[in-house]
């Protein structure tokens, strides 16, 4: 039984796959796929950080929001309370100009009872005196 000659060729050519080549490949698959689940592990931690740090921001905005909320009614009542200080000096400022016309009005009307009475009391003592000349 004759080989043919290719075939002779062939397995005279063969040299077996070093172990240790093929034991090297199959170490490094393995430091890559440690690499790779190492790399997810700490994806997966970034991820779930990333997310609880966002949760915290978003609760820090509302606190924010709310604040600022708190502050814009505090402002408004008391702008309110202001304004209404404000009404309330121009209606005593009011009264006070009033009171103090009628105050003058008052002065005045006196004035003229005195004037009027001085007045009266001239002219008798003049008519009198008048009278008692004739």
């Amino acid at each position: 039984m004759d080989f043919p000659s290719e075939l002779v060729r062939l397995i005279s050519a063969y040299q077996p796959i070093d172990l240790r080549v093929l034991r090297d490949d199959i170490s490094g698959l393995e430091n890559q796929i440690s690499n790779l689940r190492t790399e997810i592990t700490t994806d997966k931690e970034w991820k779930r950080d990333f997310q609880s740090k966002l949760e915290l921001q978003a609760k820090n905005i509302d606190k924010l929001l709310a604040g600022l909320d708190e502050e814009k009614e505090n402002r408004l009542a008391a702008d309110k309370v202001f304004a209404d200080q404000l009404g309330d000096l121009k209606t005593m400022q009011a009264r006070t100009e009033t009171q103090g016309k009628t105050s003058q009005t008052l002065y005045v009307a006196l004035v003229s009872i005195i004037l009027t009475f001085l007045l009266t009391a001239v002219i008798s003592f003049f008519v009198a005196w008048l009278v008692t000349r004739k």
